[in-house]
């Protein structure tokens, strides 16, 4: 059999759309798939638990669960793995708590449950080095009893000093005030 060059032509031509629907049918697959978790992650919730100072008092510490994901976790459960005793006079331990005692059924984005846990003032150093273990069971739309463990621990705010948001405010309203009641006391003595 003898080949034309008009042959070979058509031959190569037909290997090269060949294999670029090749690499276009893979390349799709890969986008398809990247698609895919893409919309998942915009509807999975993400659950977070931690601690933070309270806004108003920052000897208080709260114990927040949050839903920093877009989707609503739902069948919220918690097993708490180290169990805390509540400061604050409660005498109750955070196993005893609303929440995490009885479960949250559903929790939409950006939601937010905190209750406070504790204050440090003095800067007690036993509270400074207590761990709170906190296991989170939770439904998403794509995943039933998914499973995240928390480790919290007071030891990341030792030694940190914090400041209210309005303490620079606060000094200035303060510093005029002083102001003028001594610029009132000169006059009165004239």
């Amino acid at each position: 059999m003898c080949f034309t060059s008009k042959d070979v032509i058509e031959i190569l031509f037909s290997f090269i759309v060949t294999c670029s629907t090749v690499v276009y049918a893979i390349l799709t697959w890969k986008l398809v798939k990247e698609t895919k978790k893409q919309r998942r992650a915009i509807t999975e919730p993400i659950i977070d638990v931690g601690l933070q100072r309270n806004e108003e008092d920052e000897h208080i510490f709260e114990l927040y669960v949050v839903n920093l994901g877009f989707g609503i976790a739902t069948n919220i459960k918690f097993k708490i793995l180290k169990d805390f005793e509540i400061g604050l006079g409660l005498n109750k331990k955070l196993s005893e708590i609303g929440f995490f005692k009885n479960g949250i059924r559903a929790l939409s984005p950006n939601k937010k449950y905190k209750t406070v846990i504790s204050e440090l003032l003095g800067n007690s150093p036993d509270k400074f080095n207590t761990t709170i273990g906190i296991e989170v069971i939770y439904d998403t739309p794509t995943e039933s009893n998914k499973k995240l463990v928390y480790n919290l621990n007071f030891s990341e705010y030792a030694d940190v000093v914090f400041t209210k948001k309005n303490a620079t405010m606060t000094m200035k309203l303060l510093i005029q005030s002083i102001e003028e009641l001594s610029k009132n006391i000169k006059d009165t003595q004239k």
